[in-house]
């Protein structure tokens, strides 16, 4: 009988992107950044920025995403390095 277990996935790279929106098209860019399967999780927050994006692209899927969303903000990448706790 197996009582309880965790499934780790391990991402061979990890971003945090901060999104500074260039006009109000909220739902049109959630509903993309939302179909890409490496998104883990999306944020609409308060004070630096508008979004918080939490994926795991590799490069090449990372520059398409980020030439795509050209199209409704800047942003800033910020890779992982270790996880710490």
């Amino acid at each position: 009988m197996i009582e309880r277990f965790t499934v780790a996935e391990h991402y061979p790279s990890e971003q945090f992107i901060t999104i500074y929106m260039d006009n109000s098209r909220f739902a049109e860019f959630e509903q993309l950044v939302s179909s890409f399967a490496a998104v883990q999780a999306i944020y609409k927050i308060t004070g630096d920025g508008c979004y918080f994006i939490h994926a795991s692209f590799a490069v090449q899927e990372l520059e398409q995403f980020l030439q795509q969303i050209t199209l409704y903000a800047r942003y800033k990448v910020n890779h992982s390095l270790r996880k710490v706790l």
